[in-house]
């Protein structure tokens, strides 16, 4: 299930900081961002199953975060994305988001994987990325 969201009706933010987090808006994205939910169906049917349908249990879930911004070298979250991105870069980084903007709802926080970080020749100016998760989910609440 993905559900994108148009600008200004979601929080992405990545840690810039060095130490104590600071939270700074991914800047200059273009479109919108998906926030993309699945999860895994693991077949258990057994040779005794007479009904003639697979027979299925849950499994894990998957996360991922993805959108396309313009490239600003002075764009601090930027800069941290593209640089844990980079060969020799972390390849990852802290992010905070929420899927809708109000207050009393969910803001999440996690590590993220970068799984894709692309510019093209058609358009280096914009930069493709997904992070996908790394640990555990922190769940605060918006004020």
């Amino acid at each position: 299930m993905a559900g994108q969201r148009g600008k200004g009706n979601f929080i992405l933010k990545i840690d810039t900081g060095s130490g104590t987090p600071t939270w700074t808006t991914l800047e200059n994205l273009m479109g919108g961002v998906s926030f993309s939910k699945s999860r895994d169906a693991i077949e258990t049917t057994s040779l005794s199953n007479i009904s003639n349908y697979k027979e299925y249990i849950n499994g894990d879930a998957d996360f991922e975060i993805s959108g396309t911004f313009n490239i600003m070298p002075s764009c601090p979250a930027q800069a941290k994305l593209i640089a844990a991105a980079a060969p020799g870069g972390t390849g990852s980084v802290k992010v905070q988001w929420a899927e809708t903007v109000k207050a009393g709802d969910p803001l999440y926080t996690a590590d993220m994987i970068v799984t894709t970080a692309e510019t093209t020749i058609d358009d280096p100016m914009s930069f493709n990325f997904a992070f996908k998760l790394k640990g555990d989910i922190t769940s605060s609440t918006q004020v």
